[in-house]
């Protein structure tokens, strides 16, 4: 028996020739024992990819995940056998000669029999102890209940917030019962609100210096999904911390579910582990065994057959490379598994001509399970190197718009097909040179959605990169409409439970490298775009992005890829709840806490004001505990993925298909020797959502109303907010030198301008009609014209499309404010916005702010002055942390010179705010020019207009130049 755990490589191709030859052993059919002795050899091989097996550590995750899964399906005959064999497991490897193993605590048994299967301590010494971060979710084994008694405590994951803390426990057993028991120990008077699913049972008030102790019995219902979240939230006093939390039950045999930082510790240090006694080899092959048919086992695996992308992994690490089809590695298909097992047999259903020289990208499924929609990238004639990333270096100054230079790779572009799921019928449905076509999904009304380039904009923090946008076509290929507006790109559609489309979109208005890829949803015909999840998180470290998102069936969470933007769209999996904050990690769950969130390292936390991290620190491109992509979520409990263990995300033959649960466990499906396995999906019929009426064709404008501007303007008095100041961020159509602009220094790459001021009412509401087709966002000004807060995403309107939102950052789920009379703004025509004086378009510095200084500051600033305001004289432009490949743009130095007296959010790299700034944080209304403007400045009197003016640029965060058409090429002087 080797010592030592064989190379991937060569565990790969073992498990691959095995899968291979083992049919041909077979002519007459295999039986049942034979069968399962190649699987449990297969087993031995694939279970020691990137893991020791056997040992102590390997050993206790087992049988952690085991129980919990065996929880989960008690109602299953295999269950009560799992349960039984790993008690049988830890009993014997308790009796192992391990070096220094510390066995699991008793619980706790009080005397009236009633046992202690969890509690959370949140006093010192605990993670909620200073040092952590607000939002993530910890689970740790905690310190004594209490100084007195030294009772050691159990394993809790909590989310804390200092308005909320939420305490999940899963694998509870549903003919249990529960009590909850509460300590609570404050310097200061607190008063909490203790809520148990939602439903508040008890308020909780301790007065400062004492210790508030409450029990209650927990009725059957709360638990009989084996779950149960239990919610402290704040309603005076510092904060909602408890000082402790115990859950007793009478069910002796009510596991905890030992997820989160415990198995990831586990599963890292098993890698680590030296090489286990032969005896424990034997044990822990034989628990995975087990666990491994329970997990087949579970009632969602009903079917037997997958179908599953062939293909040769991206090696381009950016998000802009890896999905489309010119940078695609020939040879790929569309593939069939029959049979959920290493050895299954594999039908390939494209041509081989097309599959040996073309690249295949993300599929769907009909929803009658008979037809296959999928982009495929054809060969190019004369394959050349892609050239991403070096895009500047083929630009045309005397021709920005033409993109022939920056094409190129092995492939062309994608194009849509269908075919059945039998190999008949394939068709092209799309035709467009020039462009990508790419990631279709089927609509519930029989249409398709899909990405597409054809719309010819530009990445703005890179034009060699195409933007895409949600379109939809007819299922013959006819009739291609826009769903959306995009400002840099969106990607990765899926339908929701609901009918609707959801994706993920990527904008920079006035936003950063961090935390700019977010999850929306739409209607089918592009109305009510709005943000699903992901909105400046509450915590600091990622996901950058969440990517291949999808909705599980009858439920509100969905599941997707905490990806990076900079490698192949791997990363780990999370599971999020559309029912819970939208801004805040109560809302996700990272299901496999070994991967951490990649290219977070670098993130600040906001509130910290220093780089912290509960989570093992991953680069972009390489993690020892492997990657994860394109899941298919068959319930809340259990998902299908591919996952490569190899630490290089871009492996090209890394990927296979897995079947992984909430718990940690992880069991291969299938593997192919030559090729990565992508995006499996059930090959069986599925409910289609209801089909949403769709908008009468118009060509009239939309109309926008807001019901109350103080609802999530925290700290602002009612009264304060006297117009919305509507503006514009424009999409990037040419090409540039250097191929990213700042659009001043530090102020961000999206190009803006302003149409025009809409008025507020008394009671907060306001009511306008706007143009359709364009990427709009607000800004709330006092009655002086300044910034009180801005929105820092943009809202796309469909012509004739009505809108309407509560307030200003307000949860998505909150419903209009009920009992309040009809809004002011309502009783009336909407309003047009008014156009400032200067004229509706983008804000140049030239043009706005220029003739201002000229006329009021020149006398005392003119050249030589302090500041030097007199115009005219151009430099380059310095960066601002933000170094590009190319020459930087022109600015002039009264712009330059003007910079240090106004607020203004710097934004360059990985560098800006990335949580919502407060009311009167930035802009106008915090900058030094407008102070000592309206205190007075010598003789300078400024009109109304200029005033309006200066706080406008300023509000803008201070561009130099409003259009990518502006003379912004250097290069090319």
């Amino acid at each position: 028996m080797p010592t030592e755990p064989m190379p991937r490589c060569r565990l790969w191709l073992s498990v691959a020739l095995l899968c291979l030859l083992a049919p041909l052993a077979w002519a007459d059919g295999p039986s049942e024992a034979a069968r399962e002795a190649v699987e449990r050899d297969w087993a031995r091989q694939e279970y020691a990819l990137g893991r020791v097996m056997g040992s102590r550590e390997s050993i206790d995750a087992v049988i952690a995940r085991g129980r919990a899964l065996a929880f989960l399906l008690r109602a299953e005959p295999a269950a009560a056998d799992l349960l039984a064999l790993l008690r049988a497991t830890e009993a014997t490897l308790d009796g192992l000669p391990w070096d220094a193993t510390a066995s699991p605590e008793d619980p706790l048994i009080a005397e009236d029999g009633w046992r202690l299967v969890r509690a959370a301590v949140c006093g010192a010494g605990s993670p909620l102890d200073g040092g952590r971060e607000r939002g993530h979710d910890y689970t740790y084994a905690g310190a004594p209940r209490s100084p007195a008694d030294g009772l050691p405590t159990r394993l809790v994951t909590v989310s804390w917030d200092p308005e909320v803390v939420i305490y999940r426990f899963t694998g509870l057993n549903a003919k249990a019962e529960y009590r909850l028991r509460t300590l609570c120990g404050v310097d200061a008077e607190r008063s909490l609100a203790l809520a148990v699913d939602g439903q508040q049972i008890r308020e909780i008030v301790v007065p400062g210096g004492t210790v508030a102790e409450c029990v209650e019995a927990l009725p059957q219902e709360t638990t009989g999904d084996g779950e149960i979240e239990i919610q402290v939230r704040r309603i005076a006093g510092a904060n909602a911390i408890l000082s402790g939390l115990e859950l007793w039950s009478t069910e002796p045999q009510c596991e905890p579910a030992e997820r989160e930082r415990l198995l990831a510790c586990r599963e890292i240090t098993a890698m680590e582990a030296p090489s286990p006694p032969d005896e424990a080899l034997d044990l822990y092959l034989r628990a995975r065994w087990a666990v491994r048919g329970l997990l087949f086992a579970h009632p969602a695996v009903e079917f037997d057959r997958l179908l599953f992308v062939e293909r040769q992994w991206p090696s381009g690490n950016h998000q802009c490379a890896h999905r489309v089809g010119e940078h695609q590695t020939p040879g790929a298909n569309l593939c069939i598994l029959e049979r959920l097992a290493p050895d299954g047999a594999v039908t390939r259903l494209l041509p081989s001509a097309m599959a040996e020289r073309g690249g295949v990208g993300r599929p769907d499924l009909s929803y009658d399970g008979t037809r296959i929609v999928f982009p495929y990238a054809a060969p190019r004639e004369t394959p050349t190197p892609y050239p991403w990333a070096a895009g500047h270096t083929l630009y045309d100054p005397l021709n920005p718009a033409d993109s022939s230079g920056y094409r190129g790779g092995a492939c062309v572009m994608y194009d849509l097909y269908e075919i059945g799921v039998d190999g008949s019928g394939l068709r092209q449905l799309t035709h467009s040179p020039g462009s990508e076509d790419t990631e279709p999904c089927y609509l519930p009304d029989g249409r398709i959605a899909f990405t597409s380039s054809r719309d010819g904009r530009l990445v703005q923090c890179g034009d060699w990169a195409l933007v895409f946008g949600l379109w939809a076509m007819e299922a013959d290929g006819s009739d291609p409409v826009p769903i959306t507006e995009p400002q840099d790109t969106e990607f990765f559609p899926s339908v929701m439970n609901d009918g609707r489309i959801l994706y993920t979109r990527w904008d920079y208005v006035m936003k950063a490298y961090n935390v700019i890829q977010q999850l929306w949803s739409v209607r089918p015909d592009g109305t009510d775009a709005r943000l699903a999840y992901g909105d400046w998180y509450a915590f600091s470290r990622g996901p950058i992005t969440m990517q291949e998102a999808r909705q599980i069936p009858g439920s509100s969470k969905l599941v997707a890829v905490g990806a990076a933007h900079h490698n192949t769209g791997v990363g780990p999996l999370v599971l999020v709840d559309l029912n819970l904050l939208r801004a805040g990690l109560p809302g996700m769950t990272n299901l496999t806490p070994e991967v951490g969130y990649p290219e977070c390292g670098g993130l600040l936390d906001e509130r910290a004001g220093e780089a912290v991290s509960d989570l093992p620190a991953i680069s972009n491109t390489h993690n020892a505990t492997g990657w994860y992509a394109s899941p298919w979520p068959l319930s809340e409990d259990l998902f299908l993925v591919s996952y490569s263990p190899e630490d290089d995300n871009t492996a090209a033959n890394g990927y296979g298909l897995y079947l992984y649960d909430r718990f940690g466990n992880k069991e291969l499906i299938h593997r192919l020797p030559e090729a990565s396995c992508y995006a499996p999906i059930p090959l069986r019929p599925r409910p289609a959502p209801s089909v949403l009426p769709a908008l009468p064709p118009s060509e009239d404008d939309a109309l926008v109303y807001v019901q109350n501007v103080y609802e999530g303007l925290d700290g602002v008095e009612a009264g304060a907010v006297r117009w919305l100041r509507v503006c514009e961020t424009y999409p990037k159509r040419r090409h540039t030198d250097p191929h990213r602009v700042d659009v001043g220094v530090g102020s961000g790459w999206d190009m803006r301008g302003i149409l025009g001021m809409v008025p507020v009412e008394s009671d907060g509401s306001a009511y306008m009609r706007l143009p359709a087709n364009r990427m709009l966002y607000f800004q709330a000004l006092d009655e002086d014209l300044l910034e009180i807060r801005r929105m820092r995403n943009y809202i796309d309107l469909r012509p004739g499309e009505s809108r309407g939102c509560v307030g200003c950052h307000e949860e998505p789920s909150r419903s209009a404010l009920l009992g309040q009379p009809m809004p002011l703004a309502t009783q009336r025509e909407p309003a047009t916005p008014d156009p400032p004086p200067w004229g509706a378009g983008p804000l140049r510095f030239e043009e706005v702010v220029q003739p201002i200084l000229d006329r009021q500051c020149l006398s005392c600033h003119g050249e030589g002055g302090d500041p030097d305001l007199l115009g005219g004289r151009m430099v380059v432009a310095p960066h601002a942390g933000d170094l590009d490949e190319g020459p930087q743009h022109f600015v002039s130095t009264s712009f330059l010179a003007l910079l240090p007296h106004v607020e203004y959010v710097t934004m360059n790299g990985y560098g800006g705010p990335k949580l919502p700034l407060p009311p009167y944080a930035t802009g106008s209304a915090a900058s030094p020019l407008m102070a000592l403007l309206r205190a007075g400045h010598y003789d300078v009197r400024l009109g109304p207009d200029e005033w309006h003016a200066l706080a406008a640029w300023i509000d803008c965060n201070a561009p130099y130049y409003g259009s990518y058409d502006d003379r912004i090429v250097i290069s090319a002087e």
